[in-house]
């Protein structure tokens, strides 16, 4: 079995045409050797954040998880077609440890003046 990562633009596949899907360049395409196409997502433990400052930077983000498992490059932040940022923000961990640890530490602390919210 052939594993292919597609890089998928994350306007064309979002539901919604305002908002950008945080992790639709994550997908995995399954060609079995009968030529069947089969997508799958990668699975990996995700927060969102929400009530980001609206000049958040991915740094401002790794530094806000520093020490808790995050994967650097995984960090999406949201954008409205327009290219501005929605406030909110989406980030995967190397397991399900390190994500429920940096949920229970970091809920409701601050970056710059706005406490972030974590689903």
């Amino acid at each position: 079995m052939l594993q292919i990562l597609l890089l998928i633009s994350m306007v064309e596949s979002y539901k919604t045409p305002a908002v950008r899907h945080p992790f639709s360049h994550l997908q995995d395409l399954d060609v079995h050797d009968d030529g069947q196409k089969k997508a799958s997502f990668i699975q990996k433990p995700a927060l969102k954040l929400r009530g980001l400052p609206y000049l958040v930077t991915n740094d401002d983000i790794i530094q806000f998880f520093h020490g808790f498992g995050l994967i650097e490059d995984s960090v999406k932040i949201g954008k409205m077609a327009n290219e501005k940022l929605t406030g909110e923000a989406c980030v995967l961990f190397e397991n399900t440890e390190d994500a429920k640890m940096a949920y229970n530490d970091r809920y409701k602390q601050y970056i710059g003046t706005r406490f972030i919210e974590l689903f």
